[in-house]
C-alpha cells in the first residue's frame, strides 16, 4: 500500500481532515496473508492505533485493483491485437476499388470452373471463393462503419466479427467433413435446414448488403446515419427478413403443410415477427425496443418448431434483430 492511498485510508475511518499532532501514523504491515473473502486479495493489517482493516482492498484511494491482474493484462494484450487487426481491414477497404474486382473475377472464374467440371472439388472452391467475397463486403460496409462511427468499440467489434466468421467457416468445415465420413452426420432435421437454405443464401445477403451500400454513396449518407439514430434500423430490417423467411416455409411448402396445423403456426409466428418489426418502427423509445428485442429472441426460439427456424437463417435474424433492437440507443429526438 503507498503512503498516499494509506492517508485516504485513515482519512475515511477518522473523518474528513484529523490533526498529525495529535494522531501519529505509524503504516507498518504486519502480515500478509490470503483472504478466504472472494478467494484472490490479500489480508493487510495496518498499525495505525487499533484500526486493522482487513479484507478486500481492491478499491482504496479512489484507485481500483482489478482482483486478476493476469486476465487484465491478457485482455489490455488482445484489445492491442484486435485494433491492430480493425486497422489492417480498415486499410484493405479503403482500397477496395481494386481488391474487389479482383474477388469478382474469380467468383466468375470459380461458377465457370463448377459449371464445366462439377464435382465435390469445384463445389468447395466456388463456395469459399463467394463466401469469402460475402463476407469481406459485409465487414466493410457493415463492421468497417460502426468502427468509424465509434473508434473506442474497435476491439469489442472485432471480436464479435471474429467470432461469428469462426462460426460459419466451422459449420462449414463441419458439414465437408461429415460429408467425406470424417465425422458423423448432423442430425436430419439440420441438413433439411441447410438443404433449404442454401439457395436462399445469396439473396439474403444481398438483402443485408444493399442498405449499407446505398447508404455508403456521399448524397445519401447523412440520411443513413439519421436514420439509423432514430430508429433501430437493423433491428426493424433484420425482423422483417426473419419473418418474411419464416413465413418463406409454410407458402412455399404449403402442400405438405396442407394437412397439419403446422402451417397455422408458421403463419402465426412469421405474422408475428413482422408485426414486432412494425412496433419498433413505430414505437422508437428505449424501453419499448427492450420488451420487443427479447420477444424477437423468443420467437427465434419459437421458430424451430414446425418451420426449421425460417431455414435456419430467419432464427439467426430473428436473434440478431432482437440483439440490436435491446441494445440500441437513440441519438436523435425523434
Amino acid at each position: 500500500m503507498g503512503i498516499l492511498e494509506s492517508i485516504e485510508l485513515l482519512k475515511s475511518k477518522f473523518g474528513g481532515e484529523f490533526d498529525k499532532g495529535k494522531i501519529s501514523v505509524v503504516l507498518r504491515p504486519l502480515e500478509e496473508k490470503p483472504s478466504e473473502v472472494g478467494g484472490a486479495e490479500i489480508t493487510r493489517e495496518i498499525s495505525a492505533g487499533e484500526a486493522k482493516p482487513t479484507g478486500d482492498l481492491s478499491q482504496v484511494g479512489g484507485k481500483t485493483r482489478h482482483m486478476f491482474p493476469k486476465w487484465d493484462n491478457l485482455v489490455e494484450k488482445w484489445n492491442s491485437v484486435a485494433l491492430a487487426i480493425g486497422l489492417g481491414f480498415l486499410n484493405l477497404w479503403n482500397k477496395k476499388h481494386w481488391v474487389f474486382p479482383i474477388l469478382l473475377f474469380g467468383c466468375g472464374i470459380a461458377l465457370w470452373y463448377q459449371s464445366v467440371s462439377s464435382s465435390l472439388l469445384s463445389f468447395t472452391l466456388c463456395i469459399t471463393v463467394l463466401l469469402t467475397t460475402l463476407v469481406l463486403a459485409f465487414v466493410g460496409l457493415v463492421v468497417m462503419d460502426q468502427i468509424q462511427r465509434d473508434i473506442a468499440s474497435t476491439g469489442r467489434i472485432v471480436t464479435q466479427t471474429l467470432v461469428g466468421i469462426v462460426m460459419i467457416v466451422g459449420f462449414l468445415l463441419y458439414l465437408d467433413l461429415s460429408i467425406g465420413g470424417f465425422l458423423p452426420a448432423p442430425p436430419l432435421v439440420l441438413l433439411i435446414g441447410v438443404m433449404w437454405a442454401i439457395p436462399l443464401v445469396p439473396y439474403v445477403t444481398l438483402a443485408i448488403l444493399l442498405p449499407p451500400l446505398l447508404g455508403s454513396i456521399p448524397r445519401f449518407k447523412p440520411k443513413w446515419n439519421a436514420l439509423r439514430g432514430k430508429y433501430p434500423f437493423w433491428g426493424i430490417y433484420c425482423a422483417v427478413l426473419g419473418g418474411l423467411l419464416i413465413l418463406y416455409v409454410p407458402l412455399k411448402f404449403f402442400p405438405l403443410y396442407m394437412y397439419s396445423s403446422l402451417v397455422f403456426w408458421g403463419m402465426f409466428l412469421g405474422s408475428s415477427t413482422l408485426a414486432l418489426a412494425a412496433i419498433l418502427a413505430m414505437f422508437p423509445r428505449k424501453d419499448s425496443t427492450k420488451v420487443t428485442g427479447l420477444f424477437l429472441v423468443i420467437l427465434a426460439a419459437l421458430s424451430w418448431v414446425g418451420t426449421l427456424g425460417g431455414v435456419i437463417l430467419g432464427s439467426i435474424l430473428c436473434v440478431v434483430g432482437g440483439a440490436h433492437a435491446y441494445a440500441w440507443t437513440p441519438t436523435s429526438r425523434s
